[in-house]
């Protein structure tokens, strides 16, 4: 096996996780954002499970994301089906 230090050049990198905040190269977030691996969208409207509405994954969609991953807090929940619809389509 090889190891080596990934510097992630250019692009975004989850360092760390925990509860209510992630840490994105060498910031510390305690709201909800999008990482993408040139940008990070931190204004995401969405702060808690039950606001997740279907434009929240309309505005994912718009982004062409290869792998979305949603935080949920402490229990792994799934937002209702008509909730993802807009990113399940796209």
């Amino acid at each position: 096996m090889k190891i080596h230090l990934q510097t992630g050049d250019g692009q975004n990198i989850i360092r760390n996780y925990g509860p209510g905040q992630v840490a994105v190269n060498q910031d510390i977030y305690s709201r909800s954002i999008i990482v993408l691996p040139e940008r990070i969208v931190d204004d995401w409207p969405p702060q808690l499970f039950g606001d997740l509405a279907a434009e929240h994954f309309d505005s994912l969609a718009a982004l062409a994301p290869e792998l979305v991953i949603l935080g949920t807090g402490r229990q792994l929940r799934f937002p209702p089906p008509m909730v993802t619809a807009p990113l399940v389509q796209q």
